[in-house]
């Protein structure tokens, strides 16, 4: 037999007793919208509805009038409009508590010598997306990087003029002094698919447009290295592309390409796959690089993975034997004698694809280039000189000249053809 509920009302006294409801006209509202309900007995049911964060407010059913009811839901309604904002900053602020008192107090001779001043060793420009976090990610503890953050982890070249980007650039190299310059790209990054999503004929007018397009070479070079992958396949190689762009913009600067070929400073590039975890780091090799076309090759060195994905094809494969293994006692015990066959073939075939997809992601990886080798120069043979002497050719003898012949005149009265003796 169907229980009437009562009507659901946001209380501010969860406990209170509510006057005695006629059972027979029983109704549930919830945020204005009424339903009728039949039935007998008497329910005080209080749900508590638990927002983001321990809110003390209670989802009760009452049985208090519909007028009241609504009163009580706008006052409620009213007060929850703020919960979030005011939760959000005192989990912050629990945050930079534990900081103050795990990190900072226990630690204070280091803060004390930082609020002095800063010589970090490396600078770092990385992507504004909340899923990178070059501190979070890489370790970096304060003091040790000096980071800039933007949409794609861009650097625009010299002559574009100022941004935030290139003063903290100037400053980092200039006044820091710092001894390494890392870009860091990511997986996913919006900020390089819509760079791939812009037309060539086509100037944008957004903001984001606008910024992303410092980036068209790595787009141009994309496009022309991965004309039959599809779209984000094609991303995923601009993403590492537009790395290498940034890397050769920096040497557009002056100050830091004269840093540079003095050895010192150092440019790495890097990239982030959030996705499989996984991390990939190089160095631009100045003195390999063909820099001064904007086509130039880019030489690279030191390259190193780390959290390569040959780990995960192996834990894989073993998740799969297990598996497999599983499959089949439960197959023998419980299962008909042909499903065992079909299980193992469908298991065969996710192991293979899981292998062959990890496999082609480590395919895509850019593979560090070869050193060229040095061929030692030899000297060009001295052939010696000598005249090839003239052959004149002889005089052609001399031949007397012949006299044509003079022959006798046939009378023109004889007639060859025709003969006057009779047979």
């Amino acid at each position: 037999m169907a229980v009437p509920s009562p009507p659901f009302c946001l209380s501010k006294h969860p406990f209170s007793n509510p006057p005695p409801l006629d059972p027979s006209k029983a109704s549930v509202l919830i945020f204005g919208s009424k339903a009728n309900l039949g039935g007998i007995g008497q329910t005080h049911l209080r749900l508590g509805a638990k927002l983001k964060t321990n809110s003390d407010f209670k989802l009760q059913a009452s049985r208090e009038p519909p007028g009241l009811t609504k009163e009580l839901q706008s006052e409620k309604l009213e007060r929850m409009a703020g919960v979030e904002h005011v939760d959000l900053f005192d989990e912050m602020k629990q945050r930079f508590l534990s900081f103050k008192k795990h990190k900072y107090m226990k630690d204070l001779e280091l803060y004390e010598k930082l609020a002095k001043g800063q010589s970090p060793k490396f600078m770092v420009i990385a992507c504004a997306d909340s899923r990178v976090c070059p501190s979070s990610i890489l370790g970096f503890q304060p003091g040790e990087a000096f980071v800039v953050r933007n949409v794609a982890n861009m650097v625009p070249p010299y002559e574009n003029g100022p941004s935030e980007t290139n003063a903290a650039l100037e400053f980092a190299v200039n006044s820091l002094e710092v001894e390494n310059i890392l870009v860091i790209g990511h997986s996913q990054c919006g900020g390089i698919r819509a760079l791939m999503s812009m037309h060539d004929d086509v100037e944008t007018s957004s903001l984001i447009g606008s910024w992303v397009s410092v980036g068209m070479n790595a787009r141009v070079k994309t496009k022309a290295a991965t004309d039959l992958l599809n779209f984000d396949q094609q991303c995923k190689h601009c993403e590492k592309e537009s790395v290498n762009c940034s890397l050769v913009n920096l040497l557009s600067y002056p100050w830091v390409e004269e840093k540079v070929r003095n050895g010192k400073l150092t440019i790495h590039g890097g990239y982030y796959d959030f996705v499989h975890c996984a991390f990939e780091k190089w160095t631009l090799d100045y003195k390999e690089s063909n820099l001064k076309d904007k086509s130039g090759k880019v030489a690279v060195k030191d390259r190193a993975f780390w959290g390569s994905l040959k780990a995960d094809c192996v834990k894989v494969v073993q998740a799969s034997i297990i598996a497999i293994a599983v499959s089949t006692t439960m197959a023998n015990h419980y299962l008909p004698s042909f499903i065992l066959p079909l299980m193992m073939i469908s298991m065969s075939l996710m192991i293979s694809q899981t292998i062959l997809v990890e496999a082609r992601q480590l395919l895509e990886v850019s593979l560090p280039e070869l050193p060229k080798p040095e061929l030692p120069e030899f000297p060009k043979p001295e052939l010696p000189n000598f005249e090839i002497p003239k052959f004149e050719m002889p005089p052609f003898p001399h031949f007397p000249e012949l006299t044509k012949p003079t022959l006798p005149t046939v009378p023109k009265d004889i007639n060859p053809s025709h003969s006057t003796t009779s047979p």
